[in-house]
C-alpha cells in the first residue's frame, strides 16, 4: 500500500495498548467461537464433517465437547473458555518497506506494509533484562520491523491490504526473538562446564542463560507462530472488519517476494495455514491483479497456489 495512506491508517489506529491473551490450542477455540457466531447451535457431528475437522481433535476442542450432552455446541459455551492459563500479550503496530526499495523490502508489490507486532509481558521484559543487561529489542536491533514501543517483540506478522476490494494479505510471519534465544541455548549448552560464553559480543552467564531459554522455549517455542497468527486473524476480522484474508504458499510467496536465498521456513507456508484450516486456491487478491506489474509475474508463476480465509 501507497506510503501516505499507511501512515493515516497507523494514526487512526494507534491509541491505547491492546491486550491480547493465548494459551495453547486457543486459536482453534476462536475459529470454532465464529463458526458458532453464525448459528445458534452446531452439530459435532457437522464440525467433524466440515472443513473444521481437524480442530476437533485439538485438546481444547476435546474438552468443550464433553460439555455438550446432546451432541451440540452453542456460543455461550465457549465464552471465556481456557483449557490453560493465558499468556498476555501487547499488541502493536508498525511499518516497513517503501516503494522505492520494495524488491529489498520483501513486498509483493510496491509500497509498505502495515506490522502487527505481539509483544511479551513486563515479567518476560525483566527476566530477559536478569540475563542478558539489557532490553530483547535492543538485543535484536532494529533491522526487522519490531515495536518501538514495547522492550520485547516476541514476533510480527507483515500485511498488505485494500479497503476496495476487503482485501487483506499475510505477507510473512516471523520471530527473531525465538530463534536467537534458540541459538544461545544450544551454545549455553555447549558451553555447560563454563562459567559463561560469548554470543556476538554479548557475555553470559551459563547457568542463567540455560535457566532462562528453558523457561522461555518451553512457553513460547511451539505456540508462537499459532499466537501470532491468531492475533492477526482477531485483527484483522474483528478489530478492522476485513472480509478476505490471503495467505502466501511457499513457493508463490517466495517468488511474489522475489526471495532467492534465505528463505523462510516452509512450515510456516504450509503446516501453519492447514492447522488454521485455510482453503487453498488459486487466485491472487483481486488488488494484485489490477496492478500491470504484478499481473505479469503472476502471469509467469507456472502455479498460484494461495490460502484463504473468509471472515
Amino acid at each position: 500500500m501507497e506510503a501516505a495512506l499507511l501512515q493515516e491508517i497507523l494514526a487512526c489506529l494507534r491509541g491505547e495498548r491492546t491486550v491480547f491473551h493465548y494459551c495453547p490450542d486457543q486459536y482453534a477455540v476462536y475459529l470454532i467461537r465464529r463458526v458458532l457466531n453464525q448459528y445458534k447451535r452446531v452439530g459435532v457431528r457437522d464440525l467433524r464433517n466440515s472443513r473444521w475437522s481437524s480442530l476437533m481433535s485439538r485438546p481444547a476442542i476435546r474438552e468443550l465437547i464433553t460439555h455438550c450432552g446432546d451432541g451440540y455446541l452453542y456460543p455461550e459455551v465457549l465464552e471465556d473458555f481456557w483449557l490453560s492459563e493465558p499468556e498476555p500479550f501487547v499488541l502493536t503496530l508498525g511499518q516497513w518497506g517503501a516503494r522505492n526499495q520494495w524488491t529489498w523490502s520483501q513486498t509483493s508489490r510496491p509500497g509498505s506494509n502495515l506490522v502487527l507486532q505481539l509483544n511479551l509481558s513486563r515479567k518476560w521484559c525483566r527476566r530477559f533484562c536478569g540475563v542478558v543487561q539489557q532490553t530483547a529489542n535492543e538485543f535484536l536491533g532494529f533491522a526487522h520491523p519490531i515495536s518501538d514501543s514495547r522492550s520485547a517483540t516476541l514476533a510480527w506478522v507483515r500485511m498488505d491490504f485494500d479497503f476496495e476490494t476487503d482485501e487483506v494479505l499475510v505477507e510473512e510471519i516471523q520471530s527473531d526473538l525465538v530463534r536467537e534465544i534458540a541459538s544461545i541455548y544450544k551454545l549455553a549448552r555447549f558451553a555447560a562446564k563454563q562459567e559463561s560464553f560469548s554470543y556476538y559480543g554479548d557475555t553470559f552467564k551459563t547457568v542463567d542463560a540455560i535457566s532462562f531459554s528453558e523457561m522461555f522455549l518451553s512457553t513460547f517455542g511451539k505456540i508462537w507462530h499459532e499466537a501470532m497468527l491468531a492475533a492477526a486473524l482477531f485483527f484483522v476480522f474483528d478489530e478492522l472488519g476485513f472480509s478476505r484474508l490471503y495467505y502466501h504458499s511457499f513457493e508463490t510467496g517466495n517468488k511474489m517476494k522475489n526471495l532467492r536465498w534465505s528463505k523462510p521456513p516452509r512450515s510456516l507456508y504450509s503446516d501453519l495455514p492447514k492447522k488454521f484450516c485455510f482453503e487453498k486456491v488459486e487466485h491472487a487478491p483481486e488488488f494484485l491483479q489490477r496492478e500491470k506489474t504484478i499481473r505479469r509475474k503472476l502471469k509467469k508463476l507456472e502455479k498460484s497456489c494461495w490460502f484463504y480465509m473468509a471472515a
